[in-house]
């Protein structure tokens, strides 16, 4: 998230003086195109309208107003050597606006980026109309102190194993990549910037999202583009496991992920696992503080579950076990009645919200669906499709999901998923370099093509001309990713081994190549 200068209202970037509207000559607001109630009579209507070529949703939902311009741009359309790429133009497009007085913000998530701000009618509607404009004329003069801020900002980057299991999944790729540090910051241009400013933020590519009507003055003067659908990269090799596997150690706690066909009984039934466990495993183990879930959509189609627990490693045993009999007691018949209905309950605990708050969970709600271009629902066909769920469908949307499920625990707990190590290659033939690695000595081979690490029979090979990364790291080390994610460090402690990197280095793409700083 960008937090442009330090502000005391949630988190949000503050400014300090007003700056200048810069607006286009004439407005471009389609009203009423579209009117969509809800079925509670208690909520304002929502809208469908466009303003300036872009999709806009709005509901009548009272001060302060606020304005959300939506991107779908996000991690998962970069590349491992472009990673970062959507932040740097999220401050870019953002530092100009931090004279403003009122709250404002910008994120990038996986798939989407976006930018809000809230304030006065007059006030958003000026920075709406900044912000679209930086967007289709992208300054960059601020590169290098963004991009430095942004490397200051993950220094001590630490991957997830909510992230890892996306990318053993699907790699280097798509989702896979929020497992990976923002590597394209030590090598992104202003040209690159510019680019992908064109290419992802356009009108056609964007949503607003209002929390009044579209104000006649309001102006999104945005580049034209198309609207950029999300889809996911190939799975990885090790998806033809026959059943759940284990693809991680770690020294406490466990996590568990599991991917199946998006659905309400599929949502419900990781509500109901991560309950179920969080009242053993908790309070009644007491062995946790708590059982983190996310239910994740990944295209219109496909849904990731993730479950997480910590635990001391003396107890990670005992809540592993526990946690195993918890899904197959899900799998095997489904939620209980009484689960089903706390469900229920809760889903309609934003009832007792007052009527704004709930038009605005329905604006946001319909807004990202569109923009993914996922099934848009309301609350109310949500709870129906609860209500319709049995603990069959339940039982039998977690149990189909599990056939492509992964589990992170520690070296030697049996969670009932069979274990599968990392890819192994055939060894190369070629010039062979030897060195110690991990206290065991190991050849190193290079030829024209590939490069080795060998131990035993087997190896791990990077072919040149599969890299998705080349990263230059301390002491002139260097490491290669290719686009399975298959991974090798060189340390080059000694001659030889450094005539070994010379020799990596004259083989490797050039436009995979990261440096240790932006000045190379």
């Amino acid at each position: 998230m960008a937090v442009l200068i330090r502000g005391a209202l949630a988190s949000c970037g503050v400014g300090l003086t007003p700056g200048p509207a810069v607006l286009p000559d004439q407005p471009k607001v389609m009203h009423d195109t579209n009117t969509i109630t809800t079925d509670t009579s208690a909520s304002p209507a929502l809208h469908e309208t466009v303003v300036d070529g872009v999709q806009t949703f709005w509901v009548d939902a009272g001060p302060p107003f606020v304005a959300t311009l939506m991107f779908r741009v996000g991690v998962a359309d970069e590349t491992l050597a472009g990673r970062g790429i959507t932040h740097v133009v999220e401050h870019l497009a953002l530092s100009p606006l931090r004279d403003v007085p009122h709250p404002f913000n910008g994120s990038v998530a996986i798939d989407a980026s976006n930018f809000w701000a809230a304030g006065s009618v007059e006030d958003v509607v000026a920075f709406m109309a900044r912000l679209a404009d930086h967007l289709a004329n992208l300054p960059t003069d601020r590169l290098e102190i963004e991009a430095g801020v942004l490397i200051a900002e993950g220094r001590e980057f630490q991957s997830t194993s909510h992230a890892n299991m996306l990318s053993t999944r699907f790699g280097p790729h798509g989702p896979g990549l929020i497992a990976y540090p923002e590597f394209g910051l030590r090598r992104l241009g202003a040209d690159d910037a510019r680019r992908w400013a064109a290419d992802w933020f356009t009108a056609e590519n964007a949503i607003l999202l209002l929390t009044g009507p579209p104000p006649e003055a309001m102006r999104l003067p945005l580049a034209t583009g198309e609207r950029r659908m999300p889809a996911l990269p190939p799975d990885r090799y090790w998806f033809d496991a026959d059943g759940p596997v284990r693809v991680e150690m770690q020294t406490a706690g466990l996590a568990v992920g599991a991917f199946g066909d998006r659905s309400t009984p599929l949502r419900m039934a990781g509500q109901v696992v991560a309950l179920r466990a969080q009242e053993v495993v908790r309070h009644e183990l007491g062995r946790v503080y708590s059982v983190v879930h996310d239910y994740l959509p990944l295209t219109a189609d496909e849904a990731y579950l993730y479950w997480g627990a910590d635990s001391d490693p003396e107890h990670t045993a005992e809540v592993t076990q526990a946690f195993g009999e918890v899904l197959d007691g899900v799998v095997a018949a489904g939620p209980t009645r009484a689960e089903l209905d706390r469900l229920i309950a809760m889903a309609r605990q934003v009832e007792v919200m007052d009527p704004n708050s709930v038009a605005r969970d329905e604006l946001h709600r319909r807004g990202f669906a569109a923009l993914r271009g996922h099934p848009q629902y309301y609350r109310a066909e949500l709870e129906e499709m609860m209500l319709s769920a049995t603990p069959q469908d339940v039982a039998s949307a977690l149990g189909a999901s599990m056939e492509r499920a992964m589990a992170v625990t520690i070296d030697g707990v049996d969670i009932g998923f069979t274990d599968v190590e990392g890819h192994r290659d055939d060894p190369i033939a070629g010039r062979v370099f030897r060195a110690k690695i991990d206290g065991k000595r190991r050849r190193q081979v290079l030829n024209d093509e590939a490069f080795s690490i060998v131990s035993g029979g087997s190896a791990v090979t990077v072919r040149f001309d599969d890299l998705a990364l080349v990263a230059h790291r301390e002491r002139g080390g260097r490491l290669l990713i290719d686009r399975r994610g298959s991974w090798i460090e060189v340390t080059p402690n000694n001659r030889r081994l450094r005539r070994l990197v010379t020799a990596i280095d004259e083989r490797v793409p050039p436009n995979v190549v990261v440096p240790m700083t932006r000045s190379g």
